[in-house]
């Protein structure tokens, strides 16, 4: 039942174990049952079968939500007393991210196979294949959804750090909250992306938060506990490991999703502004009933493509349930991922003259294989995303493809604008966020502005072996976090992310050229890099002088945009 839990054994072995544990118990319940009756015992013979049978009840995932879930609609409809608006042609607005979703495994670039249901979505959708991440890491990429501004404006240059207060206060969650919107941010793997309340949700739900997620989470990988974590009962006593993606062994898809329904009520009276976040394709792409795979390193491809077919799955199912419920009679559903992965695929090579095989060996820039997310600003595998909007209504658009690069940043913009709801800016930063209604209406090119992204958390002291980290090195990780002691949740050390911080990588594209200012070697120099169109060569260089007319130009504006940033050359 658990393939991939610490505590499975071979097949042949469990059918054994078994069928002699059903023996024996079945033995012993039989023996105890005759002595009861025997001795005149009947109540506590039957307390004890109710004691069973409600166990046995708990243990079934299926009534893990019961009643609110299984009940006929007329039973399970939420209480009258929500929130009525003034206008009740507001539409809902829901936000559903894929993690790690890449839009070549979509129909977005001819891939018709692995996600049926998503590109089922795509083709009645608009979308924007041109999409860009910040940072390619959970956390970082949803505060800039929710905030409409870069990561690091606002605090956040890794995950497992804090925004600043004055950004979750601005987030735009409030702002739909303040114009009559029931708010509610869910996932299922709250582990490494600590969204909560503060960006304006009035309910987050999912996994219990906290530093105890690291914990539990894998302690409770057990072979009884397995047995109860998906049901009602898991849900009462094994709160860190219920529903959570991170706790891969037991996570099962179809939980959440019971999870998801039971939060969502049917015909809601007030606009409804949900956001969720789906984590199953994130790496190790394990899950409860994964298959199990051999052969390690080379079937982290195919693991990746079964996590991909298991979310799909996931998300055909949500759409369903918001269509039985009565919410796309009217709404606005973006699809989008929070950024790409790296399977091994060959990273380009520096072409600037050829370089022998010698010259490619000692060449640190030279990296033959991309591995996993937020670890290169060379892989547009890691940085583009999947972005698409769906209104479902009297006004819906055809869909259609728009060639207008967009980050992750535009979403909330773009859906305001879309709505009619108007958000006063404190002026006290610049957003580089815009609507992109525009060009959804009109197929329109919009402003050309550059776009950034920067590298997450790599630190030099752990070493990646094919996007897995040794074992030898998990101690070096830990020391690198601490546990806050008011929220009691994992947080990277203040000396942790300033050191980091001045080993990142940093990446701008503008009008299809790309500039690259890479981390510094053990010297501190950092080198450039520069391609003048997608399909042209990647080139490097020591000095911003040597770059061409239209790269300088770029690192101008980098310069003016990124400040703090020096070469050694300089």
């Amino acid at each position: 039942l658990f393939p991939h839990s610490t505590t499975a054994i071979p097949s042949h072995t469990a059918w054994s174990v078994l069928l002699v544990s059903i023996l024996l118990s079945a033995g012993i319940f039989l023996a105890y049952t005759l002595y009861l009756i025997r001795n005149r015992q009947i109540l506590s013979l039957l307390r004890i079968a109710l004691i069973i049978l409600f166990i046995f009840w708990m243990s079934l995932p299926r009534y893990a939500y019961w009643p609110h879930v299984f009940l006929p609609m007329a039973w399970g409809r939420s209480p009258s007393n929500q929130i009525n608006v003034e206008s009740k042609e507001l539409p809902h607005v829901i936000l559903i991210g894929i993690d790690s979703l890449r839009p070549d495994y979509t129909s977005l670039m001819g891939n018709r196979t692995t996600t049926p249901k998503v590109n089922a979505f795509l083709d009645q959708a608009i979308s924007f294949p041109e999409a860009y991440t910040p940072i390619a890491r959970t956390f970082p990429a949803w505060v800039s959804i929710l905030t409409g501004r870069y990561p690091w404006e606002v605090g956040v240059p890794f995950n497992l750090t804090k925004a600043s207060p004055h950004a979750t206060a601005e987030a735009f969650p409030h702002t739909f909250q303040a114009a009559g919107y029931r708010t509610l941010f869910i996932t299922d793997e709250k582990r490494f992306s600590n969204i909560d309340q503060s960006f304006g949700f009035q309910e987050v739900a999912g996994p219990v938060m906290g530093s105890a997620d690291f914990l539990l989470g894998s302690l409770n990988d057990t072979a009884l506990s397995n047995l109860f974590i998906n049901g009602r009962f898991g849900k009462w006593f094994f709160p860190f490991s219920h529903a959570n993606r991170a706790a891969a062994p037991t996570y099962s898809p179809e939980t959440f999703i019971r999870l998801f329904s039971s939060q969502i009520p049917f015909s809601p009276q007030s606009p409804q502004f949900i956001s969720i976040h789906l984590c199953l394709p994130h790496d190790p792409f394990l899950w409860k009933d994964a298959p199990v795979l051999p052969g390690g390193v080379r079937n982290r491809k195919t693991a990746y493509e079964l996590s991909l077919t298991a979310v799909d799955s996931q998300f055909g199912e949500i759409l369903r349930m918001f269509e039985e419920k009565g919410y796309l009679n009217n709404a606005w559903v973006v699809l989008l991922s929070d950024h790409g992965e790296g399977l091994g695929e060959p990273h380009m090579e520096p072409i600037n003259r050829p370089q022998n095989k010698r010259e490619l060996d000692e060449n640190p820039l030279a990296v033959q294989e991309d591995w996993g997310h937020g670890t290169s600003i060379l892989s547009r595998r890691q940085h583009r995303v999947v972005l698409a909007f769906h209104h479902y209504g009297d006004d819906a658009w055809q869909g259609g493809v728009r060639q207008q690069p967009a980050i992750l940043a535009d979403i909330l913009p773009t859906l305001l604008d879309a709505i009619g709801i108007s958000r006063a800016s404190s002026g006290s930063h610049t957003l580089h966020s815009m609507s992109l209604l525009p060009a959804i209406r009109h197929d329109s090119l919009l402003r050309q502005r550059p776009i950034f992204f920067e590298t997450g958390l790599n630190p030099r002291n752990i070493t990646l072996n094919a996007g897995k980290i040794d074992c030898n090195d998990i101690q070096k990780g830990m020391a690198l976090y601490t546990i806050d002691s008011v929220t009691g949740r994992m947080l990277l050390k203040s000396e942790v992310i300033t050191k980091e911080s001045n080993e990142k990588s940093y990446g701008m594209i503008q009008e299809g050229m790309f500039l690259g200012v890479l981390s510094p070697d053990q010297h501190g120099k950092r080198l450039l890099t520069y391609q003048a169109g997608f399909k042209a060569p990647l080139e490097f260089y020591e000095d911003p002088s040597g770059l061409p007319k239209e790269g300088y130009a770029m690192w101008q504006q980098f310069r003016e945009e990124r400040l703090g940033i020096v070469l050694s050359a300089e």
